[in-house]
């Protein structure tokens, strides 16, 4: 049914956690910005993802 939708899941926490963490812990200045610049980047593609997972799904309901 929802095979792949954990993964995508999986992929925003942890873009969400790269970003808590590199605005809330005390880092060096290069390690901040490459947490919040890789967990911006992680939550996008994965939230794309998602909607064209989800699209795809809605899609085939329709055909059914």
């Amino acid at each position: 049914m929802l095979k792949g939708l954990p993964i995508y899941m999986v992929l925003i926490a942890v873009g969400s956690l790269g970003i808590t963490f590199g605005m809330t812990r005390n880092l060096p200045l290069t390690m901040q910005w490459i947490l919040l610049i890789s967990g911006t980047v992680l939550n996008i593609i994965s939230l794309i993802g998602l909607f064209i997972f989800l699209a795809r799904q809605d899609s085939n309901k329709k055909i059914r």
